[in-house]
């Protein structure tokens, strides 16, 4: 897992406004994913997390959950990445993702059900069949390589 360092800069308001207007295009909670992204475009720098797995991560997501945005859309993500890749349930999964947050995993499960608007059995559901096209694209991409 990569570090993160906090870095507080100070540009002009033309600026930040600009970049606040892009946040809210891409429907992002902050700036610094934009910033910490032109960054890395203009050093030439590739993210570690931008691979193959992320693109079809976030299709898998977005097709049973089409509304997925902010702090639930990230909170979704992160349980489903866990279950993925550690083979955790999914309540193990909201655990570790809320020691992450530094909140009760109560809190997470709350803000992906309410938040979907969805009971827990549902979400089991929807998981099932995250998970499952997971493995089915991640499948086919390693017979057509």
């Amino acid at each position: 897992m990569v570090k993160d360092r906090r870095l507080e800069i100070w540009i002009s308001e033309e600026l930040y406004w600009k970049l606040e207007e892009e946040r809210v295009k891409t429907r992002r909670d902050d700036m610094s994913e934009i910033i910490e992204e032109l960054l890395r475009k203009v050093l030439g720098m590739q993210k570690a997390k931008e691979t193959n797995f992320e693109k079809v991560l976030e299709e898998c997501i977005l097709k049973e959950f089409p509304n997925a945005k902010g702090e639930k859309h990230k909170d979704l993500k992160a349980v489903v990445y866990l279950m993925f890749t550690k083979g955790v349930s999914r309540r193990e999964a909201v655990k570790i993702r809320a020691k992450e947050r530094g909140v009760y995993s109560s809190t997470v499960q709350a803000n992906i059900t309410r938040g979907f608007g969805i009971n827990t059995d549902e979400l089991d559901n929807r998981l099932d069949r995250i998970l499952s096209c997971l493995e089915n694209k991640i499948k086919s991409d390693k017979q057509t390589l």
